[in-house]
């Protein structure tokens, strides 16, 4: 991220927080199940995904329903809320969600934590389960706790504040 002159890491927390419509200090709260605390069937497959939103049951679809002007998503499957148009995709070639469902909001700030987060283990100096561990720990959640899919909009900003404090730390030679 680039810093204006005269604004400091705290005027760029604040501006990104701006961005994905948060006015206030940023707090990290305990993770939700995928299924509301429902267990997946023995055989493997998905129980009934409920919306976060509106508790209805979501619909499995596929990405041309939702993105039917990118051919490229058109294979894909995804958990949907039509009442309340928050989905979630799902891990390829299965009906299991990639995290919870998400409105325009969330998706945008999940959006954002991965691209801010990712570089870290793509080509970053760390794999990606060091980069796991570490914003495990700079987070307090547990590894298992640790999936930007589960994240709701306040842990989407404090996972773009702890990249930024680490890329500041890697520019003064502190890591």
């Amino acid at each position: 991220m680039r810093l204006l002159p005269g604004r400091g890491p705290a005027a760029a927390r604040l501006a990104r927080r701006r961005q994905l419509g948060l006015t206030l200090v940023a707090t990290v709260h305990p993770l939700r199940s995928d299924h509301f605390g429902q267990s997946a069937p023995s055989d493997g497959t998905v129980g009934p995904v409920r919306c976060q939103y509106c508790h209805a049951s979501a619909q499995l679809v596929s990405g041309e329903t939702l993105y039917p002007d990118q051919p490229a998503k058109h294979q894909a499957q995804f958990w949907h809320c039509a009442s309340c148009r928050a989905w979630v995709g799902c891990h390829d070639g299965t009906d299991r969600p990639l995290g919870t469902l998400a409105d325009s909001r969330l998706r945008n700030a999940r959006i954002a934590a991965h691209a801010a987060f990712d570089p870290l283990w793509r080509g970053g100096g760390l794999n990606r389960t060091q980069a796991y561990l570490w914003l495990a720990k700079e987070m307090q959640l547990s590894e298992a706790e640790c999936h930007i899919g589960h994240f709701s909009i306040e842990q989407c900003a404090a996972v773009l504040d702890a990249v930024e404090r680490r890329r500041q730390q890697e520019l003064l030679g502190l890591i």
